[in-house]
């Protein structure tokens, strides 16, 4: 049969049912209703059951997704106050993480802690041994102010609270260097140190009448002991606040002599701002407070002057500028009844 035959079929039989249904209509006009009739409401049932069964299930879906957007908003609200946590511990597990790619330091060095007597004979300062010095280093590094290969020079190292958590931080190519007038701190440093070969300390026989009031030298002409542009970093803490002003400039000389080109000193200082000499001047004075004025400063205690040296600001921004230091800021601690912050200011520079 050929495709046309086919199509006329096709258009008979529709022509015929189309007849057909039309009489039957006629015919059955009556009955048809009455079906018709009877199949309204349950196409109204079933449509209105669908109806509602598809906005149920659009309520829950708007309901999930709100929730999901509050959850999300809650976490990342809750996160925020643990940044600071977890940037700390990130920090101080680079000096760890550093030890297990080979630093030159082994994971137990409990060993490097004094014993609590010796620190308070030494004048060390309050506060925990092992935190303090875990949490400046970490500081430093996570400042991207230190390297596993640099050469640091620590002045004033005590009893080696910087230079214990380095040893978990230098590599085998990086040193550490330490030198101190406390011939006790030194000689200790050395007997427990001996086992880092990076690790070298210095005793400097300078006169201090609160730390070495034997001593031969004044810290105004004292040489350090090593060569021009010879280390990447020098950090001195509470060496300053026990110095007076021409003891920093001399210093603050060395510093640039023996620092590299484009490098950083880190320093801590009680720094007197205009704000903090009023303070001092309007409180009263026994000669043993912190209100015994010097050229550039102040004193805590007339007869041992170096105990605590508090220096006037613009001053020692002068000879760091003297001495083409470039500081690259200043971060004011608590010492004068500020709110936050750490407890000594603190200055950050750059050998030009």
């Amino acid at each position: 049969m050929e495709k046309g035959d086919h199509a006329m079929i096709s258009f008979a039989g529709g022509l015929v049912a189309l007849v057909l249904g039309s009489i039957g209509i006629v015919v059955w006009w009556s009955s048809f209703l009455e079906i018709f009739m009877g199949v309204i409401p349950l196409i109204l049932i079933l449509g209105g059951a669908l109806a509602t069964y598809l906005e149920i299930k659009e309520l829950k879906y708007k309901k999930s997704a709100e929730s999901f957007d509050a959850d999300k908003d809650d976490l990342k609200r809750g996160s925020r106050p643990l940044k600071p946590e977890l940037n700390e511990l990130k920090d101080k597990t680079l000096i760890i993480d550093n030890a297990e790619r080979g630093g030159s330091g082994r994971m137990n060095n409990d060993n490097l802690v004094p014993s609590a007597d010796l620190i308070q004979r030494q004048n060390i300062g309050d506060g925990n041994f092992i935190e303090i010095g875990d949490g400046m280093i970490a500081g430093l590094i996570s400042m991207g102010y230190l390297k596993p290969n640099y050469r640091i020079l620590d002045v004033g190292c005590g009893l080696g609270r910087l230079a214990r958590p380095l040893t978990k931080f230098l590599d085998h190519s990086g040193e550490y260097y330490g030198f101190d007038i406390a011939k006790d701190s030194i000689e200790w440093c050395e007997s427990h140190y001996s086992v880092y070969e990076n690790f070298h300390f210095l005793w400097a026989d300078l006169h201090s009448k609160f730390y070495n009031p034997d001593g031969k030298l004044g810290a105004s002409s004292h040489e350090f002991p090593y060569q021009n542009d010879f280390f990447d970093f020098v950090m001195l803490t509470s060496v300053f606040t026990h110095l007076m002003p021409a003891d920093v400039d001399n210093y603050l000389s060395e510093i640039a002599r023996v620092l590299k080109s484009n490098c950083r000193c880190y320093a801590t200082y009680f720094l007197l701002r205009e704000e903090e000499k009023v303070k001092i001047e309007n409180s009263p004075s026994d000669g043993q407070t912190v209100n015994t004025p010097i050229d550039g400063g102040y004193i805590r205690d007339a007869n041992i002057p170096e105990k605590m040296v508090l220096l006037e600001e613009q001053p020692i921004i002068d000879l760091y500028h003297k001495h083409n230091l470039e500081i690259e800021r200043i971060t004011y601690g608590t010492w004068c009844g500020r709110p936050q912050g750490n407890y000594q200011d603190e200055i950050v520079s750059i050998k030009r």
